[in-house]
């Protein structure tokens, strides 16, 4: 209610709005789908009619759609229309926006439209007049599968020109909003760091504000604040700019004003200082400063001033971050659109770099599960669970079949366009424990019959990449177990027709079979008869590559580990898996071994 029974005369009100509180609720933003550039003519159809494009027939001068229909007839019988790569979103708003004139006037719409049976999904009434109009409606989308925006001028004899067209669909807001990340957290599990005089840091366990522990500092003598300190380091150093937070409950003996400090633990430099009081009670400390150096990497507290001693509890230094919430929700088709676009930039830029030259690539690398069953038997592929951060598989999103089909197609295009010949580009699957024990080659089988379904007139695979970080085993059993695996890895992968590559061959010592302990350098176990057996298993294998796959499916063998690891290494440490010692001075019996089954198998 407005009390205006004060006044005499007028009072004008524009733009009157009246909301709940500071926000009436999610805020949304348009998301421009379409804002035509008027550089061509747009797609359209029906009788005599046609759609060009007139440089200077816009409202201001500028370009516009002229649209002429020689005879009317039904609306749909002549249109505009504009498809799109994406399904609009059912029960989602969309904006359209035009300035729109005719030679006569005309009450006609745009529809959402399904282009596989014609059906509208929503549909923007409007009126032409003979003068220049601006249209604005917003419609909801009644259906999923709607991808084309449809404009219906079939009753229009004559012409309609269009200026400023754009679609827009309204979607929930991004909305940035800051938390705070805990870098410490006191546990009060020990004293913290600390110097000056006499003073001193301990904890006592009952101390806290409800009986907990708390850090309990005292000062017999009262200085300057710098001359008695606790500090925190920090393996990395603060950010400038950033905004720092320190909470805490803490009390004195006497009340004290003085502050925490973001210092260079080497010049003892300050660049941000966290001022806060403490009383004689239990006080609640909440301060923040902005870092404003790149060598900060302290946080310590000036205690010097006061005599006696002071209590801290719950002590929490955290860093301020900005966050997107209420992000727009991107549907599975968006999702896939996005990732194909960046998949195929990705092999694009591959190919041009390497100009053709490159002639052999793992076009899919790791894709098989180790466990589980896809219903028919096998493995599935390699997925994320629900809420995983820390792993992408293309597969989420393009589908367990068309990821391997797309990225296939995209390298063979890819190559052709940057001067490579197309014969002899191979592109390989590659996977590792295909010579598995324990599954009886499960996976490699499961391999196999998910290539059969990746492949059809247009995707082939032209090899298969076996990684062979084999194990040398010194239980007997376990060890006639390996090798028959391999035989019969060999044997499975020559029935495929398709070439062979060993992607990344070494070999460890376990005690026992898979999952074993792993033997290492310098273990007594290690002997010289081990390694003789060793250097035996690898020209094993290398004969068996050559005598059960058939010459013309031989691509090749790739050494993974020249020399042994060091107990740093991130693959495999301290196992002796070199064909050398791991300073590269000696040459192992392993390299004896591979060298007599390629001599064995290639008479050179």
């Amino acid at each position: 209610v407005f009390n205006f029974g004060t006044i005499e005369g007028n009072i004008y009100i524009d733009q009157l709005e009246f909301i709940q509180g500071e926000d009436s609720g999610p805020k949304t933003e348009l998301i421009d789908l379409l804002d035509e550039s008027f550089a061509e003519a747009p797609m359209g159809w029906g009788g005599s009619s046609s759609r060009s494009i007139n440089p200077t027939g816009g409202k201001d001068g500028g370009p516009a759609i002229v649209f002429n229909n020689p005879t009317a007839g039904n609306p749909w019988e002549a249109q505009i229309a504009y498809d799109f790569n994406s399904a609009f979103v059912k029960g989602s708003t969309y904006r359209l926006k035009m300035r729109i004139k005719g030679d006569a006037e005309l009450a006609t719409s745009a529809d959402l439209q399904n282009i596989s049976d014609y059906s509208g999904c929503g549909s923007f009434q409007f009126t032409i007049g003979t003068d220049w109009t601006d249209i604005e409606k917003v419609i909801t989308c009644n259906n999923d599968d709607a991808t084309r925006l449809v404009f219906n001028f079939g009753a229009v004899v004559g012409n309609v020109f269009i200026d400023q067209l754009v679609l827009s669909e309204e979607r929930e807001a991004v909305v940035e909003t800051s938390v705070f990340v805990p870098m410490y957290e006191e546990s009060f599990a020990a004293a913290p760091n600390g110097w000056g005089g006499s003073s001193s840091r301990s904890l006592n366990p009952t101390g806290g504000k409800t009986g907990g522990p708390a850090i309990v500092f005292n000062n017999p003598t009262a200085g300057n604040g710098w001359e008695a300190q606790i500090a925190y380091d920090f393996s990395t150093a603060f950010t400038p700019g950033e905004t720092y937070r320190l909470k805490m409950r803490a009390k004195a003996d006497t009340e004290l004003a003085t502050s925490a400090d973001l210092q260079d633990s080497q010049t003892y430099t300050g660049y941000g200082s966290l001022g806060f009081t403490i009383g004689t009670d239990w006080t609640d400390i909440d301060v923040k400063a902005t870092c404003s150096g790149e060598t900060a990497n302290r946080l310590v507290f000036n205690f010097g001033t006061i005599e006696g001693n002071i209590y801290i509890d719950q002590l929490e230094f955290s860093h301020e971050e900005t966050i997107a919430g209420n992000t727009i929700p991107l549907t599975p088709e968006e999702k896939k659109e996005i990732l194909t676009n960046a998949l195929d930039t990705f092999i694009a830029g591959m190919m041009e770099a390497c100009g053709g030259f490159v002639t052999a690539w793992d076009v899919v690398n790791e894709a098989i599960a180790g466990s589980g069953d896809d219903g028919e038997g096998n493995y599935p592929l390699q997925h994320g669970a629900e809420g995983d951060t820390d792993n992408f598989y293309w597969q989420d999103y393009l589908g367990d079949i068309d990821y391997v089909r797309i990225a296939v197609s995209s390298a063979r295009r890819h190559f052709k366009a940057n001067g490579g010949d197309e014969q002899k580009l191979k592109l390989f699957v590659n996977d590792y424990n295909l010579e598995s024990t324990w599954d009886n080659n499960k996976k490699l089988k499961s391999l196999i019959k998910w290539i059969e379904k990746w492949e059809n007139d247009t995707v082939k695979i032209d090899g298969i990449g076996t990684q062979m970080h084999v194990s040398y085993s010194l239980d007997a059993a376990a060890q006639t177990s390996n090798e028959k695996h391999v035989e019969e890895m060999f044997k499975l992968m020559a029935s495929t027709g398709k070439i062979i590559r060993i992607s990344e061959l070494d070999m460890g010592v376990t005690v026992g079979g898979a999952g074993s302990d792993a033997v290492k350098v310098g273990d007594p176990r290690l002997t010289i008869e081990v390694e003789k057996a060793m250097a035996d298993y690898y020209s094993f294998i290398i004969k068996k590559y050559f005598e059960l796959i058939p010459k013309e499916q031989q691509y090749g063998i790739c050494q993974w580990s020249l020399d042994d690891n060091g107990s740093n290494s991130g693959w495999r440490a301290g196992e002796p898996i070199g064909l050398w010692s791991a300073d590269g001075n000696t040459r192992k019996p392993t390299y004896a071994g591979f060298a007599d089954g390629l001599k064995a198998a290639t008479g050179n």
